[in-house]
């Protein structure tokens, strides 16, 4: 979810000023735009809701049901710590883990965004409403592609300086399945969502997912002016 302009902040090797920062997982797989975490985030404060939310139906942190069909389980582990601060940036890096073998992750995303700039203009930069995105899965469970000891990247608002003055608010979901299905033959092509960057990934919704063997999300609502602050989700 990737699509990132530079600011000034010196933390980020891709950063965006006063601009909205696209969410890609596949921004991982770039050595370009390797993303790390920066100093300077004010301790984050969590609120049980954002304006802004997508139903978010079976959550389950870090843990998921086994597939009563295949027996397959997805978990996720946080890398690092999430950042949220004040002025609305949102940074979470996630590695998969999966019992299954010879198939693909897939993650269906959604997106909702809403800013408006220092300059009281509304930022025209919105993410991919919805899409699907794959990661490849080995005869021994090993997961790619990954960079940066992560295989997903949500990333969300403004970096540093550039959210001064901003005010907004956003709501991501993540749903995860496992197939054994050749995704390429499912609408699945690299370089096919800019959100997905070189992840295999398709706008159209797949035939013959299964079920849904984990979800997680991620709410906020910010207003730089008077630092007010609200984050919730999955992340913890």
């Amino acid at each position: 979810m990737r699509v990132k302009r530079k600011s000034k902040s010196p933390d980020l090797a891709s950063k965006s000023s006063a601009s909205f920062i696209r969410p890609s997982a596949a921004q991982l797989n770039y050595p370009d735009q390797q993303a790390k975490h920066h100093g300077g985030i004010d301790s984050p404060q969590s609120v049980s809701s954002a304006p802004t939310v997508i139903p978010s139906e079976n959550f389950d942190h870090e843990t998921a049901n086994d597939n009563s069909k295949n027996n397959v389980s997805v978990t996720y582990t946080t890398v690092g710590k999430a950042i949220h601060d004040r002025h609305g940036y949102f940074f979470w890096k996630v590695l998969f883990q999966t019992t299954g073998k010879n198939g693909w992750i897939v993650q269906r995303i959604r997106n909702e965004f809403e800013a408006t700039k220092s300059d009281g203009s509304p930022d025209p930069h919105t993410p991919t409403k919805e899409y699907w995105e794959a990661w490849r899965v080995d005869e021994n469970s090993v997961i790619s592609p990954s960079n940066l000891n992560a295989h997903d990247k949500w990333q969300r608002g403004y970096e540093g300086a550039g959210g001064v003055g901003t005010t907004g608010s956003f709501s991501m979901k993540g749903d995860v399945y496992f197939t054994q299905k050749d995704i390429t033959k499912n609408g699945f092509a690299q370089n096919s969502v800019p959100d997905a960057g070189n992840l295999y990934a398709t706008t159209k919704k797949p035939k013959g997912l299964g079920d849904v063997l984990l979800s997680r999300f991620a709410n906020g609502k910010w207003d730089s002016t008077n630092g007010k602050l609200e984050f919730s989700g999955t992340h913890g």
